[in-house]
């Protein structure tokens, strides 16, 4: 898929938490047919966790990706380098046996180019599972967002119904929310509702 690349990756466990890191470093040689460079990147990604509680875990990430874009300046188009840092904290922590809930507050920062000034964004978001009765599990997120534009637009994958990947990309200002029931029955047959 004209990519070439280094991948590689550690994990390891500390009395102070785990450690997930990865080094990606890559190239796409030949010229796409949107523009006719080569062009090259790289990211690091840092994950860390670490159970605070009995019943709470802290999970830290920090992501920075570097890669060219196509910038046109006149009539002269070119790459240029511009990177994109994530940092983003989350709460897990299960209150009852029946509820858990999940906090998490993001930011981006992408740096400006000769063109693109830098921008930023944020995402704050809270889950809520919920758990009434044996086989039957109610989810319901709430999320507020602001970001300067589509570039630093910030990714959350969503539960969903079952056979459905849902992963919106959030940008501008805004709220989203959803409410999920899923039901188990004793027979084999799933049931599940959303509504966002």
């Amino acid at each position: 898929q004209n990519e070439v690349g280094f991948y590689s990756g550690i994990r390891f466990r500390t009395d102070f938490g785990v450690f997930n890191i990865y080094y990606d470093q890559f190239k796409f040689p030949i010229a796409s047919s949107t523009y006719n460079f080569s062009s090259s990147g790289n990211d690091i990604m840092i994950y860390y966790t670490n159970k605070i509680f009995t019943n709470t875990e802290l999970r830290l990430k920090f992501k920075n990706e570097t890669k060219d874009f196509v910038e046109s300046i006149g009539t002269e188009r070119g790459l240029v380098k511009r990177s994109q840092q994530n940092y983003r904290a989350e709460l897990y922590y299960k209150v009852a046996k029946n509820l858990q809930l999940r906090t998490r507050i993001e930011y981006v920062y992408l740096t400006s180019t000769k063109i693109e000034p830098e921008e930023s964004g944020y995402l704050v978001l809270q889950d809520i599972k919920y758990t009434p009765i044996q086989n039957l599990n109610i989810y319901a997120r709430y999320i507020f967002f602001s970001t300067d534009s589509y570039n630093s637009r910030i990714y959350q994958f969503e539960n969903d119904v079952i056979g459905v990947m849902t992963n919106p990309a959030l940008y501008g200002e805004g709220m989203r929310w959803y409410v999920l029931a899923r039901y188990s029955t004793k027979f084999g047959l799933n049931i599940s509702l959303k509504y966002s």
